[in-house]
């Protein structure tokens, strides 16, 4: 059976060249941090690369038309810019040979020249896949850093009710893969019934009438400390995770990056998640170890002409089977 490979990163501050303190200080610094992102997407899946991939803090349609041209395979792109030039936009690319239009519905700015809190993208697969349609959700919500006002958790809440909202207006055989950086843990209130509504479990609500307004949260994987079914290190009172547990340099760790799915994306749609599939993608290009043996995301490091890292942000990838499915994952 043929598999949906989806894929999200948060790729960090990827402005135009001298436009802010945090881009690239020219356009030699761009480009090679625009190589660094390409083979790290084309790598993904064990080298497969994305079939459909949402992107979060690309500045200008010129930069994501130079990140296209760098990827291996062909895509349909979707952009959605910042209102304001000190901020950044989401994108969707979505591979040529797998999808045949992909067009945007709905994005969503709390007010007129903010950053695009979310976007929905109506994504139609081939003939050879009935030409099902797909609502990929990428989301950027607000950040808690710097928020001298304190009004940051009120905008996500909001933010969080406002695709609840949109979400719950879609016909009801809608299959809605919700993802992206929410700024906010699974189990804050932008999550809860007064937000997403999002559950950890199977939930007879992921198929009802309200259905996609109620989502499937994956995130409870990575919620406990070890995992139960793998194998950890013991190291005094520190172990070796075998997998990255932060999109953010922070102690403890938080998990911001997250993937939700209607209950349609989850079974009985026309894809169906394979669950042991979700994870955040750390290699040599993408991640550094700490001196206890956590894993972090390796920063975008510039110098002499070439550079290391890429975000201070994992790629979250995931595996959907088509068709439906019946193996338990």
């Amino acid at each position: 059976m043929v598999d949906l490979r989806v894929a999200f990163w948060n790729v960090q501050n990827l402005f135009e060249p001298g436009t802010s303190k945090y881009a690239p200080k020219d356009e030699q610094e761009l480009v090679a941090k625009l190589d660094v992102i390409a083979r790290i997407l084309d790598g993904l899946f064990a080298g497969a690369g994305p079939d459909l991939v949402g992107l979060a803090e690309i500045h200008t349609e010129r930069i994501l038309d130079l990140l296209m041209q760098r990827l291996r395979q062909r895509h349909l792109k979707l952009f959605e810019p910042c209102g304001h030039d000190r901020w950044t936009g989401l994108a969707v690319l979505a591979r040529a040979d797998r999808f045949t239009r992909l067009v945007c519905e709905r994005a969503y700015r709390p007010w007129v020249t903010s950053m695009p809190r979310w976007m929905i993208a109506r994504c139609q697969l081939g003939e050879d896949q009935g030409r099902a349609s797909i609502l990929l959700v990428v989301n950027h919500w607000r950040s808690r850093v710097s928020d001298a006002e304190g009004r940051a958790a009120e905008e996500r809440l909001e933010t969080a009710r406002a695709l609840r909202v949109t979400l719950a207006r879609s016909r009801l055989d809608t299959c809605a893969i919700v993802l992206g950086d929410f700024n906010a843990e699974p189990f804050e209130e932008p999550f809860g019934e007064g937000g997403l509504r999002t559950v950890r479990h199977f939930d007879p609500r992921l198929w009802d009438e309200e259905a996609p307004s109620c989502l499937y949260n994956t995130a409870w994987r990575f919620l406990a400390e070890p995992d139960w079914w793998e194998t950890v290190e013991a190291r005094g009172d520190a172990y070796r995770a075998p997998r990255p547990r932060t999109t953010f340099n922070a102690s403890p760790p938080v998990l911001f990056d997250q993937l939700l799915v209607s209950g349609r994306a989850l079974r009985g749609g026309p894809i169906s998640l394979r669950e042991s599939s979700v994870a955040y993608a750390a290699d040599d290009e993408t991640a550094s170890v700490t001196s206890r043996g956590y894993r972090r995301p390796l920063r975008w490091n510039y110098g002499e002409g070439s550079g290391s890292g890429a975000s201070d942000h994992f790629p979250l990838v995931a595996t959907f089977r088509m068709n439906g499915g019946t193996g338990d994952d």
